[in-house]
């Protein structure tokens, strides 16, 4: 149980980082942007900080609505990775820093996402949609 309630705050810990992140630097970015490809990285940003706060929602409040959800942060979070190395990195390394950068942030989402699914399941059941916190 305490495994369980650990993994559960540092899945929160990187969801509430994320979604801050997110939040604010993505409108930044988006004023601040100099390139078409830098302009869509500011949503891309504010969308992946939005959904992570929502998906840390879901880890205290547990149903099905929070799947989809997860899935909209981790597409984010691998399409912000992905277009950010393709502004910001020289043009020489760019696609080896891409597919490192993808790669990663992928490894990284399917990690927090594949230990939230296990810990908020029971029995190999979806939650409920009950309004009572597991954690």
């Amino acid at each position: 149980m305490l495994a369980r309630r650990v993994g559960l705050v540092l899945c929160g810990i990187v969801l509430a980082a994320s979604g801050a992140a997110g939040v604010l630097e993505g409108p930044e970015q988006w004023r601040t942007a100099t390139t078409p490809v830098g302009r869509w990285l500011g949503p891309i940003e504010l969308l992946y900080g939005v959904t992570g706060f929502a998906a840390l929602w879901g880890l205290l409040h547990p149903g099905r609505w929070m799947w989809p959800v997860f899935g909209a942060w981790a597409a984010a979070v691998v399409a912000a990775a992905a277009l950010a190395t393709l502004v910001y990195v020289e043009p020489a390394e760019r696609w080896l820093t891409t597919t490192y950068s993808v790669v990663v942030a992928m490894v990284f989402v399917g990690a927090v996402v594949g230990y939230a699914r296990r810990a908020l399941t029971r029995a190999g059941e979806e939650p409920s949609d009950s309004k009572e916190p597991l954690a």
